[in-house]
C-alpha cells in the first residue's frame, strides 16, 4: 500500500506483502493523514486477475 499525499501525488510506501494466499489480512502501522491510499497488486498466485473485495481505513 502507498500513502499518496499533495497535489504532486507522491507517494510513500507503508506496507509490502510477498507470497500471500490469505483471504483475510491485516496491517497496522502509525497514523498518518492522507487523503488517498494506493493498493498496487503486482502478481497474483496463478490467476490472469486480482480482486479486492474491500480495504478499511481507520
Amino acid at each position: 500500500m502507498f500513502l499518496v499525499s499533495g497535489t504532486i501525488l507522491k507517494t510513500r510506501g507503508i506496507t509490502v506483502v510477498k507470497d500471500n494466499y490469505q483471504r483475510h489480512r491485516q496491517h497496522r502501522f502509525k497514523p498518518i493523514t492522507t487523503s488517498r491510499l494506493r493498493l498496487e497488486v503486482s502478481a497474483t498466485n496463478g490467476s490472469p486477475e486480482a480482486r479486492v473485495y474491500e480495504i478499511r481505513v481507520y
